[in-house]
């Protein structure tokens, strides 16, 4: 038989809480030596000037901890957690086929309840 959902799916939506997570630590730490690093460019800037090899090597790092940063938040804030993945695959497999198979299902099982619990026309009924 073919699942309908596929079971890596299950190990995807947990995994998604810890790339959250890991994403968001590293770029909020890069994105903070981004600003660190700018600050002490600004300060070379200010100090020695355009052509100084600080300032130069100082906006060099800062550019790539803003590179690193900025795709990590970016990732930390567009990735689904577990309980949105779960909802969408709800969602997802919900159809009207399926509701109307579950309601001639939930229909059958209560007739056979009132079937079984009915007394049968020759019986009589007990006090």
């Amino acid at each position: 038989m073919e699942p309908i959902i596929n079971p890596w799916v299950f190990y995807f939506t947990s995994a998604a809480d810890t790339l959250i997570v890991f994403a968001a630590i590293f770029g909020f730490a890069a994105a903070v030596i981004a600003i660190i690093a700018a600050s002490m460019s600004l300060y070379a800037l200010v100090e020695w000037g355009a052509e100084d090899k600080d300032y130069i090597a100082r906006k060099a790092f800062a550019k790539k901890a803003a590179w690193v940063a900025v795709p990590l938040l970016v990732l930390a804030i567009l990735v689904p957690g577990e309980r949105t993945i779960t909802k969408m695959i709800v969602a997802q497999n919900v159809t009207y086929e399926r509701m109307d198979a579950a309601v001639d299902v939930v229909s059958e099982v209560y007739n056979d309840i009132i079937g079984i619990l009915e007394p049968e026309s020759g019986e009589e009924v007990s006090k």
